[in-house]
């Protein structure tokens, strides 16, 4: 299980991180959010120690979010704030 982050604690959370960080994006309304998060959970478990996940919840009820959202279920790796990887879709 990672750890929620709301925007305000991101910079510190993700982009300060020492270890590589596994951000799940997610919303409650998501389907495919909810298909990818076990995943997300057992690949934090299988690399505890090497790499953190932060789950960082939409916003409910802002339009904005979802369009933005829907089909983007995005999680990427960040050591040392570089992007090195990035998995998209369910």
């Amino acid at each position: 299980m990672g750890t929620a982050v709301k925007t305000d604690q991101f910079e510190q959370e993700v982009l300060h991180s020492d270890t590589p960080v596994l951000v799940d994006f997610w919303a409650e309304w998501c389907g495919p959010c909810h298909a990818v998060s076990p995943v997300l959970d057992k690949i934090a478990a299988e690399r505890e120690g090497e790499l953190k996940l932060v789950k960082v919840k939409w916003r409910a009820g802002r339009r904005r979010d979802r369009r933005a959202a829907e089909g983007r279920n995005r999680a990427r790796a960040r050591p040392d704030g570089r992007l090195d990887v990035t998995a998209e879709g369910a």
